[in-house]
């Protein structure tokens, strides 16, 4: 997967026509996907089809109807959640997301972050379709699997 950033808040955004640009560099080399900060539906499918993007991820407050509207018009989801205690997990466990990620709770960030979420937070119950996110590089990965 190669992420491309559309929130204009992150240091590492990136404009539609660069995305396009390098969307179709990597065509068919790997899942193009776009991530979104608090961005309307509309907004997040036009850009979606005019990138070619074949997933978004969704870092911000999205709700569940809105998850359901992107998916409804053809773009699979990632949606991200941020954990600090047992119970943000009742969210992840009810999202309709293709997938979920479970990254850290910092409050000034949506993600991208570099740090790791307490591991020792387990889910009530396995989450099939999760994406483990955050801080995580070669000395941790065997941990957080």
């Amino acid at each position: 997967m190669i992420g491309m950033i559309f929130s204009d808040k992150s240091p590492r955004f990136l404009s539609a026509p660069a995305a396009r640009i390098i969307a179709g560099a990597v065509q068919n080399m790997c899942i193009r996907v776009g991530v979104f900060v608090n961005e309307e539906v509309r907004r997040i499918l036009d850009t979606a089809s005019s990138v070619g993007l074949d997933m978004v991820q969704l870092h911000g407050d999205e709700t569940e109807s809105e998850v359901k509207t992107i998916r409804d018009g053809g773009v699979k989801v990632i949606k991200a959640f941020a954990i600090s205690k047992v119970t943000d997990f009742e969210s992840v466990l009810k999202s309709n997301a293709d997938y979920v990620m479970i990254d850290n709770r910092e409050s000034a960030r949506h993600g991208g972050t570099g740090r790791t979420f307490d591991w020792s937070i387990m889910p009530p119950q396995p989450v099939p379709n999760l994406v483990l996110a955050g801080g995580i590089n070669h000395d941790n990965v065997a941990d957080g699997v």
